[in-house]
């Protein structure tokens, strides 16, 4: 696979599959509060953002995700933010409790939200060439049990 997105149907994605969906930011998770952005605007507002998400539960009519966040491809999170919510994948540094994880395909210095478990049931999806380990993904569930 390239690094080109693939419209499918919902029920065609995998465990740790990485696509395009809308999700809710909680406000808690907004880097920058005073922002006029429109994204700002939206989290501030509880109002659906595209973000990649990783499956975390497959489905016919309905996914289980979390969504995926670069801060600006920065190696260390914004220090506002409760570092034990974000699951970081090399090579971004390791600050709270959990040791990064591989790199997926892409190699984008990204964390994974461990704030929330959101539901997707949009379809078709653009689905990213990439899939998670199911060893990542697994640990990412592992700590949103932990930390929710």
């Amino acid at each position: 696979m390239g690094t080109h997105t693939e419209l499918i149907h919902l029920s065609e994605l995998q465990y740790g599959d990485i696509f395009y969906a809308n999700v809710i930011i909680d406000p808690k998770d907004n880097v920058v509060e005073d922002s006029t952005s429109h994204t700002a605007r939206c989290i501030r507002t509880w109002q659906p953002i595209r973000r990649r998400c990783i499956v975390l539960k497959t489905g016919s009519t309905r996914v289980h995700v979390t969504y995926l966040a670069t801060f600006r491809f920065e190696t260390k999170l914004p220090p506002d933010l409760d570092k034990d919510m974000w699951y970081p994948f090399q090579p971004a540094e390791q600050e709270g409790s959990y040791v990064p994880l591989e790199p997926h395909e892409n190699g984008v210095i990204q964390w994974a939200s461990l704030r929330t478990e959101q539901i997707v049931t949009q379809t078709p999806v653009e689905r990213r060439p990439w899939r998670l380990p199911a060893a990542s993904v697994d640990a990412i569930r592992r700590a949103m049990w932990t930390v929710q």
